[in-house]
């Protein structure tokens, strides 16, 4: 799918000022097909959180799924149309967002999706809704696990400006929906499945990063 005419421009600021600035790395991001339908799915908790996971993969762009209340920022608007954001409504009526999800990804392109739909103001992470399941069903897309180390403390939740940490992104091996035809319980598994993946990724007996900077045991 052809790249918006912004993104060679963010990829270039990016690599030049962000990813020094907050000594962004990662890990496995070679898991991420070079060709063909990706749904990239990873934890929330930093509103740079797409920044962080665009840079790990600077080869292909994301169109990413966002909150429509943060689209339709006035003073940001512009931008996230410019590079391609998907807004999605709160409390459902999403066919549309759906829809235009499913032009994406049928087009080759690469898409990134929160699973819980929300950012975590603590780190845990939460049950993932079963978007991601439905439109790797309906598109055949490969969905690539990941998982932000760090980010909560860049930018989080209720804080009105960033700040600098340091970040890793952590990519897990590609996942499909198994049958061409999956109903509710198959959907449902195959999020619960991604989610425990995820979570996977901070490595055995998974943590989560605690507010003092030091990490805590999740259970």
């Amino acid at each position: 799918m052809k790249d918006t005419a912004l993104y060679p421009l963010i990829r270039f600021f990016g690599r030049l000022v962000f990813k020094p600035l907050y000594r962004l790395r990662s890990d496995g991001a070679e898991r991420v097909p070079a060709e063909g339908p990706v749904i990239l799915a990873a934890n929330h908790a930093s509103y740079w959180d797409p920044v962080f996971l665009q840079l790990s993969v600077p080869d292909r762009q994301v169109r990413w799924l966002m909150d429509e209340d943060y689209y339709n920022l006035p003073v940001l608007r512009w931008f996230f149309r410019a590079v391609g954001c998907i807004p999605v409504k709160n409390g459902g009526g999403n066919r549309r967002a759906l829809d235009a999800a499913v032009q994406v990804l049928q087009a080759g392109g690469v898409v990134g999706i929160f699973p819980e739909g929300h950012i975590s103001r603590t780190g845990r992470m939460d049950q993932a809704r079963t978007g991601v399941s439905l439109l790797s069903a309906r598109t055949g897309a490969a969905v690539v696990p990941a998982y932000l180390r760090g980010a909560m403390f860049s930018w989080p939740k209720g804080q009105k400006l960033p700040r600098l940490s340091r970040v890793e992104v952590r990519f897990a091996e590609p996942m499909r929906v198994q049958g061409d035809e999956p109903d509710r319980a198959v959907l449902r598994a195959f999020a619960d499945r991604l989610m425990a993946e995820i979570k996977g990724l901070f490595g055995r007996g998974a943590t989560r990063i605690g507010v003092a900077g030091m990490e805590e045991g999740e259970r």
